[in-house]
């Protein structure tokens, strides 16, 4: 986030000299009044009986019906992360554009910042009794998608035309509360549409809320982008009752995926993915050798919620070995 002279601030320099990690420099970005009564993020879960009624967080009820973007606070002089000074946090050189697209997408995220989207993911779990470390929360950094679009927009304009006409859709399987999937949206990569796909109901409420603050200030996030937002949509689903048969560029952290289920997502996605769609995988990749189906693009390092991960890009290839597969 920025510091108080307007730059760019990522990863804590004092934090890593001394073994440590903060990524980001972070503060709080929505206004609370004193006099609000609406819960704590710490607050106790609630009760899987009311989790039924209504799954979002106590704490998340009054948020969810704000739709507007708030002009952001002062920045902080200390990171709620690691607790170091701004300076202490290396300076990220930014262009004017993406200076603008961060600003209002942290305006446009600002009621649920990455503590309560964990919390929110914690009760989430907890009350449908499945296992926390296939659904551990974590959020990519902001201006890091935003480059890692670019990086992968480059490869597919080479097969699909030229960088800013219209392209296929973006898909993000698992997208949590569709931060990135807004992002999407507000890239001057012009995709047909955006689709969050999340299974778990808070989040998707979340995601729901979002969404409607995008639309709500559409006409905003549309001057700060300088182009017309793509088209938005959230889905509470299963990643596999989902096709991705228009996709221009899919998105998904495999990190959690282990063996049988691993295959099973990278057959689906084989089989669903169209020719020459670009696949972005967070912390594993899914080519495998010898296998036709799938182009290795580019291995990066980009800075996560939880630490600095790999990414992997890959293009769907036309050519398609069944027997690769097996």
């Amino acid at each position: 986030m920025r510091d108080a002279n307007g730059r760019e601030r990522g990863h804590c320099m004092a934090c890593a000299s001394a073994g440590r990690e903060c990524n980001e420099f972070v503060y709080s970005t929505y206004p609370t009044n004193p006099g609000d009564d609406f819960g704590d993020v710490h607050d106790a879960m609630v009760s899987s009986e009311e989790y039924k009624r209504d799954p979002l967080l106590k704490c998340l009820r009054q948020r969810v019906h704000d739709l507007d973007l708030h002009a952001l606070p002062a920045p902080a002089a200390t990171c709620e992360n690691c607790g170091c000074g701004a300076k202490d946090h290396a300076v990220f050189p930014v262009t004017d554009l993406e200076h603008r697209c961060l600003e209002a997408a942290r305006r446009l995220f600002a009621p649920f910042e990455l503590t309560f989207c964990i919390r929110q993911s914690i009760q989430d779990t907890s009350c449908l009794g499945l296992c926390r470390d296939n659904y551990t929360y974590g959020e990519v950094d902001p201006l890091s998608f935003l480059r890692l679009l670019d990086c992968a927009m480059s490869y597919q304009a080479s097969a699909a035309g030229e960088l800013g006409t219209a392209l296929g859709a973006f898909y993000d399987l698992g997208s949590g509360a569709a931060k990135l999937v807004c992002l999407a949206a507000m890239h001057s990569a012009a995709f047909s549409r955006c689709v969050g796909v999340e299974v778990l109901p808070g989040l998707s409420a979340i995601s729901r809320a979002i969404d409607r603050r995008l639309h709500a200030t559409a006409a905003e996030l549309t001057s700060a982008c300088g182009k017309p937002l793509s088209k938005v949509c959230v889905l509470e689903a299963d990643l596999f009752e989902v096709e991705l048969r228009d996709a221009a560029l899919v998105h998904l952290n495999a990190g959690s995926w282990r063996e049988p289920h691993l295959t099973q997502l990278r057959q689906y996605i084989l089989q669903q993915m169209p020719d020459g769609c670009i696949l972005a995988t967070i912390r594993q990749s899914l080519v495998r050798e010898g296998c036709t189906e799938l182009e290795p693009l580019e291995e990066m390092k980009l800075p996560m919620s939880w630490g600095e991960a790999p990414v992997f890009l890959a293009r769907r290839r036309r050519a398609f070995c069944l027997d690769a597969m097996d």
